[in-house]
């Protein structure tokens, strides 16, 4: 498979979750208006959110390579969090790895692939 191949694939894998995921989380925060929770809560749900996955996905298409340890440590870190924090049911949590911690691992796999894959080419 070709470099530019991987990386347009990377790209908009990365495009695809942070945008799903920032919709979903701002979604989810603003849609219950009659809530006994104040509204602060819901425009900081709303804002942390936000800066987590548009904010990561931002930051790992303008810079690659620091941005690829973002991701993985952002996918590891969700992984975690699933596993040992959220008491979903098993076939919920496996949905959640699978969309929400997995997809930025495989990005800021392919970033350090392609960038190692770049670096090893003869100039």
């Amino acid at each position: 498979m070709s470099a530019q191949l991987l990386s347009v694939f990377a790209r908009f894998l990365l495009v695809a979750w942070s945008g799903w995921w920032t919709f979903f989380v701002l979604a989810s925060a603003l849609n219950d208006p009659g809530s006994t929770a104040p509204l602060w809560q819901g425009l900081s749900a709303a804002a942390l959110g936000t800066l987590l996955f548009a904010g990561s996905g931002f930051f790992a298409w303008r810079w690659p390579r620091p941005g690829a340890y973002l991701m993985i440590v952002e996918g590891a870190a969700l992984t975690f969090l699933h596993v040992a924090f959220f008491h979903n049911p098993l076939p919920t949590r496996i949905f959640l790895i699978a969309t929400m911690a997995l997809p930025p691992l495989i990005v800021g796999l392919l970033f350090l692939f392609l960038q190692e894959r770049s670096r090893k080419r003869p100039c």
